[in-house]
């Protein structure tokens, strides 16, 4: 049976038995050692990753299933609407397409590190299949071949030999049986080599942990590459096409029984490092700051308001951070440096400038500026309303009332009867701190859809 916790309760050591707790000790590290390098950086997570400390486990906010049959679930909202949000955001990915997804990928380390485990363990299939496969032989073509020179190698040809003699009677004419492993499968062999290799030397980088745990199936498969037959197929073996149906069939034909177990796992590889993966289970399983789930999950929100007010939906983004291109200069951004349109960061003081979580921009300016935190309202630091109002700052003039939203889940104390928007009036800038979840959507749905259309046709 699984123990779930909050997404900020701690698990002692004494709550797992000892092999669960060394798995998700195993487990955390590289987690940690994945994020330091790429992630938090990147793509702006404020939380520190889940980790152990004093014989403790703290998620520090990353909902998902863990190693040891340890289950983190979201407190800050109900299990019903975090399962509306995934809901939500499971149809929107698919919406959005390959390129989105591969970008969405960084947000959830333990998929990454699913991938690595999946790595390694088609590594070890392969060099179990390899070793069998050697055991019966490498595939071999074996071709008679004429040689014609001073001295008999195989068998005399006579017919040949008459003919030279007429010639250059110094000749003779024989042959032999020349043996090739120029056949598809061991080409494919030899790839299947190659690209594990790979892939193994990237996930090596990680730690001197990950390389000294992989150490002894990268030095297999560096010697089967560096043998013979598979050096002398390997750079023609990454020229050919094995994504191909018909090349597979090919090379399943020619193959014998345990070749052909390769080719099935060859296969099955590419399907699965090819990022085919099933988003829903993604989502329930991967580990992942349960701020971003949430900010992706306004984003989303914003987009539908967004498509209602321009009467059409958006060009999926094809890199990120995302562009959502609504056509005719009207855009909505996602954790972008809109470096174009800031007015002191970049252009005044040349340093990179911030990104907000949401800005809208049209004609070339930005409009708008938004903000999501997963927390109440008066869990919201100074520090957060601080880099908030340098968006503003930076990115509009203050001689437009500018908006900007601060979206965030309501309060276990209660919200006020009514929202407002703008909350904060200033001559200069306009503020709104909006409770957004899936259960108050309905309540101002049609509110922040006619506040967006009066805003861009201002």
């Amino acid at each position: 049976m699984a123990l779930e916790r909050g997404e900020y309760q701690e698990i002692k050591e004494e709550d797992l038995e000892p092999d669960e707790w060394k798995k998700l000790s195993k487990f955390l590290e590289r987690v940690s050692q994945l994020c330091e390098k790429k992630y938090l950086k990147n793509y702006d997570i404020d939380e520190s990753p889940p980790s152990i400390s004093e014989n403790k486990f703290k998620p520090n906010g990353w909902i998902g299933t863990y190693p040891g049959n340890v289950v983190i679930k979201p407190s800050r909202i109900t299990s019903s609407e975090y399962q509306q949000m995934k809901e939500e955001l499971t149809g929107w990915l698919e919406f959005l397409g390959p390129p989105s997804i591969e970008a969405f990928l960084p947000f959830f380390p333990s998929e990454i590190l699913d991938l690595d485990s999946l790595l390694a363990s088609y590594s070890e299939m392969l060099v179990n299949f390899t070793e069998i496969l050697l055991a019966h032989g490498l595939l071999k073509e074996v071709k008679p071949k004429v040689r014609i020179g001073e001295e008999v190698r195989g068998k005399p040809v006579f017919k040949e030999i008459m003919k030279l003699k007429y010639r250059d009677p110094t000749k003779i004419a024989s042959q032999h049986a020349e043996v090739s492993f120029r056949s598809l499968s061991n080409f494919l062999l030899s790839r299947f080599h190659a690209e594990v290799t790979s892939g193994l030397e990237r996930i090596s980088e990680a730690s001197e942990f990950l390389k000294n745990e992989l150490r002894p199936q990268l030095s297999y498969h560096y010697d089967f590459l560096g043998s013979e037959v598979p050096s002398n197929l390997l750079h023609k073996s990454l020229e050919m096409d094995f994504l191909n149906p018909e090349t597979l069939d090919r090379a399943r034909r020619e193959s014998s029984p345990q070749m052909q177990e390769i080719v099935d796992l060859w296969e099955a590889f590419k399907g699965k490092m090819a990022l085919e993966l099933d988003i829903r289970e993604k989502l329930d399983v991967a580990i992942k700051p349960m701020s971003k789930v949430y900010e992706l999950w306004c984003l989303k929100k914003m987009c539908d308001f967004l498509s209602e007010v321009f009467e059409k939906e958006p060009e999926p983004p094809t890199s990120f951070p995302w562009k959502f291109d609504y056509g005719r200069g009207k855009n909505l951004y996602y954790n972008k440096r809109v470096h174009a349109r800031s007015r002191f960061i970049k252009s005044g003081f040349g340093k990179y400038p911030g990104r907000p979580d949401l800005a809208i921009e049209v004609s070339d300016k930005i409009i708008w500026v938004g903000d999501a935190k997963y927390k109440p309202r008066e869990n919201i630091g100074k520090e957060e309303y601080m880099r908030f109002l340098s968006y503003l700052v930076d990115y509009m003039p203050a001689s437009k009332k500018s908006p900007g939203f601060i979206f965030h889940i309501p309060s276990s104390r209660g919200e006020p009867a009514s929202i407002k928007i703008p909350e904060i009036v200033e001559p200069d800038y306009q503020i709104s701190r909006v409770p957004l979840t899936p259960s108050n959507v309905p309540k101002i749905q049609d509110r922040l859809t006619e506040y967006f259309d009066k805003l861009i046709v201002r």
